[in-house]
Protein backbone atom coordinates (compact mmCIF):
# COMPACT_ATOMS: atom_id res chain seq x y z
CA UNK A 1 0.00 0.00 0.00
CA UNK A 2 1.17 3.00 -0.95
CA UNK A 3 0.12 6.81 -0.08
CA UNK A 4 0.29 9.28 -3.34
CA UNK A 5 0.82 12.93 -2.40
CA UNK A 6 -0.62 15.75 -4.93
CA UNK A 7 0.87 19.08 -3.86
CA UNK A 8 -0.43 22.36 -4.70
CA UNK A 9 2.44 24.07 -4.31
CA UNK A 10 3.04 27.95 -2.90
CA UNK A 11 6.37 30.03 -3.71
CA UNK A 12 8.87 27.19 -2.27
CA UNK A 13 6.89 24.87 -0.32
CA UNK A 14 4.81 22.19 -1.38
CA UNK A 15 1.00 21.77 1.15
CA UNK A 16 -0.29 18.43 0.58
CA UNK A 17 -3.89 18.51 -1.51
CA UNK A 18 -5.22 15.38 -0.61
CA UNK A 19 -3.74 11.97 -0.03
CA UNK A 20 -5.39 8.83 -1.19
CA UNK A 21 -3.98 5.10 -0.69
CA UNK A 22 -3.34 2.81 -3.75
CA UNK A 23 -2.40 -0.62 -3.88
CA UNK A 24 1.17 -0.75 -6.14
CA UNK A 25 0.71 -3.18 -8.83
CA UNK A 26 4.00 -2.98 -10.54
CA UNK A 27 6.84 -0.63 -11.56
CA UNK A 28 7.55 0.86 -14.99
CA UNK A 29 11.51 -0.67 -15.43
CA UNK A 30 11.22 -2.12 -19.27
CA UNK A 31 8.02 -1.95 -20.81
CA UNK A 32 8.94 -3.15 -24.69
CA UNK A 33 11.70 -2.35 -27.11
CA UNK A 34 11.16 1.32 -27.34
CA UNK A 35 12.08 1.83 -24.10
CA UNK A 36 15.28 -0.96 -23.80
CA UNK A 37 17.80 2.09 -22.92
CA UNK A 38 16.60 3.73 -20.33
CA UNK A 39 13.44 2.37 -19.11
CA UNK A 40 9.86 3.63 -18.97
CA UNK A 41 9.49 7.30 -16.29
CA UNK A 42 7.92 10.61 -15.68
CA UNK A 43 9.34 12.15 -19.25
CA UNK A 44 8.77 9.39 -21.66
CA UNK A 45 5.33 7.94 -20.54
CA UNK A 46 2.20 9.72 -21.69
CA UNK A 47 -1.22 9.39 -21.01
CA UNK A 48 -4.41 10.74 -22.57
CA UNK A 49 -5.66 13.89 -20.45
CA UNK A 50 -8.87 15.53 -20.63
CA UNK A 51 -7.84 19.49 -20.36
CA UNK A 52 -10.97 21.50 -19.30
CA UNK A 53 -9.00 24.97 -19.86
CA UNK A 54 -9.86 23.67 -23.95
CA UNK A 55 -12.19 21.23 -23.61
CA UNK A 56 -9.66 18.89 -25.24
CA UNK A 57 -8.06 15.40 -24.95
CA UNK A 58 -4.26 15.51 -25.41
CA UNK A 59 -1.76 13.40 -25.39
CA UNK A 60 0.47 14.81 -21.52
CA UNK A 61 3.33 12.87 -20.25
CA UNK A 62 3.43 12.22 -16.22
CA UNK A 63 6.13 14.92 -15.78
CA UNK A 64 4.23 18.05 -17.24
CA UNK A 65 0.81 16.74 -15.85
CA UNK A 66 2.48 17.19 -12.22
CA UNK A 67 4.27 20.11 -13.34
CA UNK A 68 0.87 22.17 -15.09
CA UNK A 69 -1.90 20.24 -12.76
CA UNK A 70 0.16 20.64 -9.34
CA UNK A 71 2.95 23.75 -10.48
CA UNK A 72 5.38 20.43 -9.31
CA UNK A 73 8.83 19.45 -11.09
CA UNK A 74 9.89 16.16 -10.48
CA UNK A 75 13.88 16.47 -9.69
CA UNK A 76 14.01 12.07 -9.81
CA UNK A 77 11.42 12.01 -12.85
CA UNK A 78 13.86 9.20 -14.29
CA UNK A 79 13.49 6.75 -11.54
CA UNK A 80 10.40 4.04 -13.12
CA UNK A 81 6.88 5.02 -12.19
CA UNK A 82 4.57 2.98 -9.47
CA UNK A 83 1.97 1.43 -11.21
CA UNK A 84 -1.12 1.16 -9.15
CA UNK A 85 -4.28 -1.38 -9.21
CA UNK A 86 -6.16 1.27 -10.62
CA UNK A 87 -4.40 1.94 -13.35
CA UNK A 88 -2.64 5.00 -12.21
CA UNK A 89 1.28 6.02 -12.85
CA UNK A 90 2.67 8.05 -10.18
CA UNK A 91 6.16 9.25 -9.93
CA UNK A 92 8.53 7.96 -6.70
CA UNK A 93 8.89 10.96 -5.20
CA UNK A 94 5.48 11.65 -4.66
CA UNK A 95 4.64 8.57 -2.87
CA UNK A 96 5.17 7.43 0.81
CA UNK A 97 5.09 3.79 1.79
CA UNK A 98 2.56 3.72 4.49
CA UNK A 99 4.17 1.48 8.24
CA UNK A 100 3.40 -2.06 8.82
CA UNK A 101 1.89 -3.50 5.49
CA UNK A 102 1.69 -6.97 5.90
CA UNK A 103 2.19 -9.90 2.63
CA UNK A 104 -1.39 -10.00 1.54
CA UNK A 105 -0.99 -13.62 0.40
CA UNK A 106 -0.75 -17.18 1.74
CA UNK A 107 1.89 -18.91 2.07
CA UNK A 108 2.80 -22.61 0.24
CA UNK A 109 3.13 -25.29 2.65
CA UNK A 110 6.51 -25.14 1.38
CA UNK A 111 7.15 -21.97 2.04
CA UNK A 112 5.90 -21.97 5.95
CA UNK A 113 8.02 -25.29 6.34
CA UNK A 114 11.22 -22.77 5.02
CA UNK A 115 10.06 -19.86 7.35
CA UNK A 116 9.33 -21.96 10.46
CA UNK A 117 13.23 -23.41 10.36
CA UNK A 118 14.77 -20.36 9.29
CA UNK A 119 13.21 -18.98 12.55
CA UNK A 120 14.25 -21.45 14.46
CA UNK A 121 18.12 -21.03 13.46
CA UNK A 122 21.26 -20.61 15.81
CA UNK A 123 22.63 -17.42 15.05
CA UNK A 124 25.70 -18.20 13.33
CA UNK A 125 24.05 -20.38 10.90
CA UNK A 126 21.50 -17.56 10.34
CA UNK A 127 24.34 -14.48 9.31
CA UNK A 128 26.10 -17.85 7.45
CA UNK A 129 22.36 -17.97 5.25
CA UNK A 130 22.26 -14.43 4.75
CA UNK A 131 25.28 -13.55 3.64
CA UNK A 132 25.39 -16.47 1.14
CA UNK A 133 22.19 -15.16 -0.28
CA UNK A 134 23.23 -11.10 -0.51
CA UNK A 135 26.23 -12.96 -2.44
CA UNK A 136 23.77 -14.62 -4.68
CA UNK A 137 21.95 -11.49 -5.52
CA UNK A 138 24.55 -9.79 -7.03
CA UNK A 139 24.09 -6.78 -6.35
CA UNK A 140 27.21 -4.61 -7.33
CA UNK A 141 26.17 -6.36 -10.90
CA UNK A 142 22.26 -5.24 -11.21
CA UNK A 143 21.64 -2.67 -14.01
CA UNK A 144 18.78 -1.37 -12.62
CA UNK A 145 20.65 -0.50 -9.28
CA UNK A 146 23.67 0.61 -11.45
CA UNK A 147 21.60 2.65 -13.58
CA UNK A 148 20.66 4.76 -10.57
CA UNK A 149 23.44 4.75 -8.71
CA UNK A 150 22.11 2.79 -5.76
CA UNK A 151 24.91 1.44 -3.95
CA UNK A 152 24.16 -1.49 -1.09
CA UNK A 153 26.38 -2.10 1.91
CA UNK A 154 26.93 -6.30 1.93
CA UNK A 155 28.39 -6.52 5.01
CA UNK A 156 25.91 -6.70 8.04
CA UNK A 157 25.71 -3.90 10.23
CA UNK A 158 26.98 -4.67 14.06
CA UNK A 159 25.52 -3.07 17.06
CA UNK A 160 25.61 -2.75 20.66
CA UNK A 161 23.41 -4.97 23.18
CA UNK A 162 23.18 -5.38 26.76
CA UNK A 163 22.05 -8.08 28.55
Amino acid sequence: MVSIQRYRTYSYTKTLVDKKEYVIKSFTFNKGAAFAKEGVHAKNHFFKYFDKSTNAEREISVFDYFRQRYNVTLNYWMLPLIETSRGGMFPMECAILLPNQKYQFKLSPDQTTNMIKFAVTRPKQRVAAIEHGVGMLKWAQDPYLNHYGVKIETKMTEVCRNI
